[in-house]
């Protein structure tokens, strides 16, 4: 994915000085039902962002029949007004070659985190977060779609434009038409090859190229020519019916005919995009709520967390507690910091303190039994997670991982669960395409003794695994599951 992969990767080296610096007055909270933004802009341009991306959501999932299929995630978006405050958050964009990002999308821990600058003026200015949420809506549908046309389609709708009564998308994107005009294009029977192990998706250089040609191709592909649309839709029907991406390359006929209409579309001056209505938002006012300093301080630090920096994370939200030894949100992120930090005790016992003063928050439940289980140890003994995850099923019942982490946590410390089991094939059925959640159901087959189920279910979450971690944690589970086949004895209840 184009902003974990390379945006987050940027990211790494953000907030060499602490967040404090950046403490102002004046900071909001904007809540609607699938965004909380966090802004300094003001209450009328931050209520105005929060309706376009409920509009945005809106118009992905009316014109993506599959987005409606699954609960979208919920973002917690930071909206700084101008790229004063963007230098202070994402320094790294403003050293060296660096671009100025406009954006930055990620997820850490199961949550959703995005950073915007509202006072770019130019269309597509929010192109990497419309990207990266593309991404997140139809990836459980679409876990094994060609990487080319993967990143070509989000590219495709994240150049979308919502307008005072109107939707454009697929409006051509004219970075990428320079820098196509001025570089060779990459032959199709090496852009269609390109998988995430590939040089053109990791190396800066002909990573450009690929993102670039990959969304010329999926622009022509998509409007640009009906005749090569309706070879897109045989291509898609080939993959749909379980061929590989080689054979099902075959319905786009002769590669070099396609290579030389590319070309050709390429110097063409006009492009086509589509216009659409403005989607209908059915009636919800946004809830607005004025931050404390130490409230704002918190969220800064949390995205400092979730940036790749855990640890300057750690020291500017216990400064903060300092001044507010009250505050729930200063304790919730400043557990994830330490978690994400290698101290899962202190992020326990931060997220109890976070439970104790905001105990009808679903993500801090969810986090607290999620700390306690994912530890160096066990760390449950003394921690209610089967309460703490009912309770954020109950508060949040649209979102999956509560269900996948309460399954596995029943059906390993209750040998044969069948609720375990369902709560499992419940989280799959929100997300099939998470490769933890294929995993964690294969050690329940596994628990049960049922060796076949629990193989084809590794066998899934191989094919979905991208991380090197999952697919390290996917291995040991198969040499795992081959000792206790062999063996033909029970497997110990927690591994």
């Amino acid at each position: 994915m184009k902003g974990i992969g390379t945006l987050v990767a940027l990211a790494a080296t953000v907030l060499g000085t602490s967040f404090s610096e950046a403490k102002r007055k004046n900071w909001i909270e904007i809540r609607t039902p699938n965004f909380l933004l966090v802004t300094d802009a003001g209450e009328k341009q931050g209520r105005t962002t929060a309706e376009q991306f409920e509009r945005m959501r809106a118009f992905f999932r009316q014109s993506l029949a599959i987005a409606n299929r699954h609960p979208s995630p919920f973002v917690t978006v930071l909206a700084a007004k101008d790229d004063r405050v963007m230098r202070e958050i994402l320094p790294q964009y403003w050293t060296g070659d660096h671009a100025h990002a406009a954006g930055v999308f990620t997820h850490r821990l199961d949550q959703y985190f995005a950073v915007v600058e509202l006072d770019v003026q130019r269309s597509g200015h929010f192109a990497a977060f419309y990207h990266e949420y593309y991404h997140a809506i139809t990836l459980p549908d679409f876990p094994d779609l060609p990487v080319w046309l993967s990143e070509g389609l989000a590219d495709f709708y994240g150049r979308t434009d919502i307008g005072d009564d109107f939707v454009g998308t697929g409006r051509p994107d004219r970075d990428s038409l320079a820098f196509l005009r001025e570089t060779p294009l990459i032959p199709l029977d090496v852009l269609f090859k390109v998988d995430h192990a590939s040089p053109y998706y990791n190396e800066a250089r002909k990573a450009s190229a690929f993102y670039a040609e990959s969304w010329l191709l999926t622009h022509y592909l998509m409007i640009g020519n009906q005749e090569a649309h309706q070879r897109l839709i045989r291509y898609l029907e080939a993959l749909s019916r379980g061929q590989g991406s080689d054979e099902a390359v075959a319905a786009f006929g002769d590669l070099k005919k396609l290579q030389a209409e590319l070309a050709v579309y390429l110097r063409q001056k006009k492009f086509l995009y589509v216009n659409a209505p403005l989607p209908h938002l059915e009636g919800h006012e946004p809830t607005v709520r004025a931050l404390s300093e130490a409230d704002t301080d918190a969220y800064l630090g949390g995205f400092s967390a979730v940036l790749v920096q855990p640890h300057q994370a750690v020291k500017s939200l216990t400064d903060i507690l300092r001044l507010d030894a009250n505050n729930a949100l200063t304790y919730e992120y400043l557990g994830m910091a330490q978690f994400l930090d290698g101290q899962p005790e202190k992020a326990l016992e931060c997220a109890s303190r976070a439970v104790q003063f905001d105990p009808n928050k679903s993500s801090v439940r969810y986090l607290r039994a999620y700390y306690a289980t994912h530890g160096p140890r066990l760390l449950s003994t003394d921690v209610p997670v089967e309460d703490d995850l009912r309770r954020a099923i109950a508060l949040s019942p649209e979102l999956s991982p509560p269900y996948a982490l309460l399954g596995l946590y029943r059906a390993l410390r209750t040998p044969h669960s069948e609720e375990g089991l369902t709560l499992l094939r419940k989280a799959l059925l929100m997300d099939p395409s998470n490769p933890t959640y294929q995993l964690d159901l294969a050690r329940v087959l596994l628990q049960m003794k049922k060796y076949k189920e629990a193989s084809a279910a590794a066998s899934r979450a191989s094919t979905l695994a991208r991380d090197p971690a999952e697919k390290q944690a996917i291995q040991e589970f198969n040499a795992h599951l081959e000792q206790e086949r062999q063996r033909g004895q029970p497997p110990s209840a927690m591994q």
